[in-house]
C-alpha cells in the first residue's frame, strides 16, 4: 500500500472540505482506501492545521501520523508537543492538575505535609508600596485569555502598589515567558519554575506575594503549592494579596479546607464576581468584589495594536478575505470536562451535544433569514491541547453545519493583539470560554454567552449577570436555537440601521 504525504494545501484544507469545497481533498478521498496510512508534514506553514486535518482523516477511515517537525519556533514546537502528549497519547487535559484519587493523595502526602509544617504567624498587613512582587496562580497552563489577565494584573499592581518588577511562578516557564513577552505593561517580568525550592527563595527577596491569574478551585496540587507560598510569606513577613480571582468549583472537602486556609492568610482578598464573594469557602472573611483584570488590559489596547505581529495580521486578513459587506459573527465554543457536572457525566454529555445542535440550528436560521450575507468566524481562545483545544469544537460545529453557512475557522495561536485584530472586525459574537466573552465585551461587541457548567451555571453566567446582560446568557443545557437566532437577528438589524456602525465597519474593512 503506497504511503501518502499530504501537501501544505491539503493540510490546510480540512475546513474548506467540511464547507463543501472538495477541490483540494475530494480527489484524495476518492482514491485512497480505508486504513491507508497518511503522513502529515509539520512545518511553520502547516503546524496549526494538524488538528483539523487529523480529525477529518480519521473520520474518513484513514490512519494519519505526524512527520518529524521542521523549522518550527518555540511556540510551534510547544503546540506540537501538546498535540502529541494530550491528544495522541490521551493524557488527561488537566495533567498538571491531576484529578485521580491516587495522584491527589500522593500530592497531599508528599507536598502537602511540607506546606502544613511551614506554620507561621497570621497575615502580614498590606503595604502601600510593593516595588517587587512574586506572582502565583495557574501560570504554565494559560492561554491567550490568561495572558490578558496577567496584563491586567501587572497594570493594576503598578497603579496600586507602584510595582515595577514581577517574578511569575510557572509550571511551564517557557510557555508563560512567551505569552508575557507579547504584553505591553510598565512592569518588568521574570519567569521561574513554580517548584518547592524556588518558592521560599523568591518570596524572601520580594515586597509582596500576589495570587492572581487563575481561580481558587479544586486543583489539589496547585492548592497545596499556594498554601505553602502563603505560609512562607507570613514567615518572611511579606504581605500576601489575592486580586480578582474566581472561586470554585470544589468536589473535595479537603480542597475546600485548603482553599479556606489560603484565603485566611491574605491581607486583601478580592474576587471577580459577586457570586464568588458568597462562596462558602470564604465565609467570615472580608472579601471585596472587583472585576476580571483582563478587562483592564484589553481596555488599554490602542487602535494601532502595537504588539500585533505581521504573521498574525496576515492570518486574519486571509481568513476574512472576501467578507467585505457581510455581517461577521464571531464564534467561540469550547470542549468541556464532564466530570465537573453536579448532575453527572451522562447529563453533561447530552447537554453538550444539544448545545452544539442548537447553536448550529440558530446559525443556519440566521444565515437563511438575514437580509445581508452572514459569515461565521470561529476564533479559538485556546488552540493547544492542554486545557482542551477549542479547535475540537470548531470541527464538531463545522461537521454539523456542513456547507449550509459560510463558516470560517482561525487555525492559529494568536497573542492578545492578534485576537483583538480579528474581534474588532466583528458585528456580534457567540462565546463560551470565559475570556472569549470578556474579550468580546471589552470591545463593545454584542455578545451572547454560553455557560459551560451544565445544570448549575458558573463564571460565564456570573459575568453577564454582573454586567446587566442576563438576557444574553444561557447555561449550556438551556441553550435554544430560537433564543440565539432571535437575539442575533435583533442585534444585526439594529447595527445595520446605525449609520455610526456602518461608518465604523467600512473603516475596519478598509484596514484589510
Amino acid at each position: 500500500m503506497t504511503e501518502i504525504i499530504l501537501t501544505p494545501e491539503q493540510m490546510r484544507g480540512a475546513h474548506d472540505y467540511l464547507g463543501g469545497d472538495t477541490t483540494v481533498l475530494g480527489q484524495l478521498f476518492e482514491q485512497v482506501a480505508p486504513g491507508q496510512n497518511v503522513k502529515l508534514p509539520v512545518t511553520p506553514e502547516t503546524v496549526f492545521y494538524i488538528e483539523g486535518i487529523w480529525r477529518l482523516l480519521v473520520d474518513k477511515g484513514l490512519k494519519p501520523s505526524l512527520m518529524p517537525s521542521e523549522g518550527l519556533n518555540a511556540r510551534e514546537e510547544e503546540f506540537v508537543h501538546d498535540f502529541k502528549h494530550f491528544f495522541l497519547k490521551s493524557a488527561p487535559p488537566g495533567e498538571a492538575n491531576p484529578s485521580s484519587m491516587l495522584s491527589d493523595a500522593m500530592a497531599l502526602l508528599c507536598h502537602g505535609s511540607m506546606a502544613f509544617l511551614t506554620l507561621g504567624p497570621g497575615p502580614v498587613p498590606e503595604r502601600q508600596t510593593m516595588p517587587s512582587v512574586v506572582l502565583i496562580g495557574a501560570y504554565g497552563g494559560e492561554h491567550v485569555g490568561d495572558a490578558a489577565i496577567l496584563g491586567g494584573v501587572l497594570l493594576g499592581l503598578h497603579h496600586d502598589y507602584g510595582t515595577v518588577h514581577a517574578t511569575i511562578m510557572s509550571k511551564r516557564p517557557e510557555h508563560t515567558r512567551r505569552l508575557a513577552s507579547a504584553l505591553d505593561t510598565p512592569v518588568e517580568v521574570t519567569v521561574v519554575p513554580y517548584g518547592h525550592r524556588e518558592i521560599g527563595k523568591e518570596i524572601a527577596v520580594s515586597d509582596g506575594l500576589v495570587f492572581a491569574g487563575g481561580p481558587l478551585m479544586d486543583l489539589p496540587r496547585m492548592l497545596v503549592m499556594h498554601l505553602k507560598a502563603a505560609r512562607l510569606a507570613a514567615i518572611h513577613q511579606v504581605p500576601f494579596v489575592v486580586r480578582n480571582v474566581g472561586v470554585g468549583p470544589f468536589k473535595r472537602k479537603l480542597s475546600r479546607w485548603i482553599a479556606r486556609q489560603i484565603a485566611m492568610h491574605a491581607a486583601v482578598f478580592t474576587v471577580r464576581t459577586s457570586k464568588a464573594a458568597k462562596a462558602p469557602e470564604l465565609k467570615g472573611i472580608d472579601v471585596k468584589i472587583g472585576h476580571d483584570p483582563a478587562f483592564d488590559y484589553l481596555n488599554s489596547r490602542p487602535a494601532d495594536l502595537g504588539k500585533l505581529t505581521a504573521p498574525e495580521q496576515q492570518s486574519v486578513d486571509q481568513l476574512l478575505d472576501g467578507t467585505k459587506g457581510r455581517t461577521l459573527i464571531g464564534v467561540n465554543i469550547r470542549p468541556i470536562r464532564h466530570d465537573w457536572s453536579d448532575r453527572g457525566e451522562t447529563f453533561s454529555r447530552e447537554a453538550e451535544k444539544r448545545c452544539y445542535e442548537e447553536c448550529s440550528k440558530a446559525m443556519i436560521q440566521l444565515a437563511q433569514t438575514s437580509t445581508q450575507p452572514v459569515t461565521f468566524v470561529f476564533f479559538p481562545m485556546n488552540p493547544i491541547q492542554l486545557g482542551a483545544s477549542d479547535l475540537e469544537s470548531a470541527f464538531i460545529l463545522h461537521q454539523i453545519v456542513e456547507d449550509q453557512i459560510d463558516f470560517r475557522v482561525l487555525e492559529a495561536d494568536p497573542d492578545v493583539d492578534g485576537v483583538l485584530y480579528l474581534l474588532r472586525r466583528l458585528d456580534a459574537a457567540i462565546a463560551m470560554r470565559f475570556h472569549g466573552c470578556i474579550f468580546c465585551l471589552s470591545q463593545q461587541i454584542p455578545t451572547f454567552g454560553i455557560d459551560y457548567y451544565p445544570g448549575q451555571g458558573g463564571k460565564v453566567e456570573q459575568l453577564f449577570t454582573d454586567n446587566d446582560l442576563s438576557a444574553r446568557v444561557r447555561i449550556m443545557d438551556q441553550v435554544q436555537a430560537d433564543w440565539l437566532q432571535d437575539g442575533l437577528h435583533a442585534v444585526v438589524q439594529q447595527l445595520n440601521a446605525s449609520p455610526e456602525h456602518k461608518d465604523m465597519k467600512q473603516s475596519a474593512e478598509g484596514i484589510v
